[in-house]
């Protein structure tokens, strides 16, 4: 079901070219829940998975692996779902998944299975708790970012990521980020 909710909070936009979006529900929960601000938790989202849709919109995808330096993106649940576990069983455990691209690697025992971050709300149950982490040490939540992207900022990446990160979180923070290109 939360899945569901979360699929029709981001793609059932009907906005028109041009339009602002608003933040969608699925992380305005997430937000209230966790207590990481729900633009923070989207531009999060949005700077992991952004996507090209086949009707011009963009959005974050929930269905989405990162494994060897290659994003994959499933049309659906059961898809991505069987991925994962197929990288498990061949012995991977060096992947992102899910919207917030959580690295199974390094936060396997943040969960109990591979199916909690598989699920989309539990992902970002993960997310929002690592990037919470981040800015209670630094107190800001655009180095946070970098951090949950690369704790070690080796050869610069949280740096890069802080950057970027910062331009989808101005874009919607200033109602810019479009769902129509």
């Amino acid at each position: 079901m939360r899945v569901l909710i979360f699929l029709m909070a981001i793609i059932s936009f009907s906005a028109i070219s041009g339009e602002t979006i608003s933040i969608p529900s699925y992380y305005v929960q997430l937000g209230i829940e966790t207590g990481v601000p729900a633009d923070i938790l989207y531009a999060l989202s949005a700077k992991e998975t952004n996507t090209s849709l086949s009707d011009g919109t963009y959005s974050p995808w929930p269905y989405s692996i990162n494994f060897d330096g290659k994003s994959y993106f499933f049309d659906d649940y059961l898809a991505y779902r069987r991925a994962c576990h197929q990288l498990i069983d061949s012995g991977h455990v060096n992947f992102d998944i899910g919207p917030f691209q959580v690295n199974y690697r390094y936060h396997k025992d943040d969960v109990n299975t591979i199916d909690d971050l598989i699920d989309i709300y539990q992902n970002g149950l993960v997310a929002a708790r690592i990037i919470k982490r981040y800015y209670k040490q630094t107190g800001d939540w655009i180095t946070a970012a970098g951090l949950y992207h690369n704790p070690a900022n080796h050869n610069g990446r949280a740096t890069i990521y802080s950057e970027k990160f910062a331009e989808f979180l101005e874009l919607i923070q200033n109602g810019r980020y479009r769902v129509r290109g």
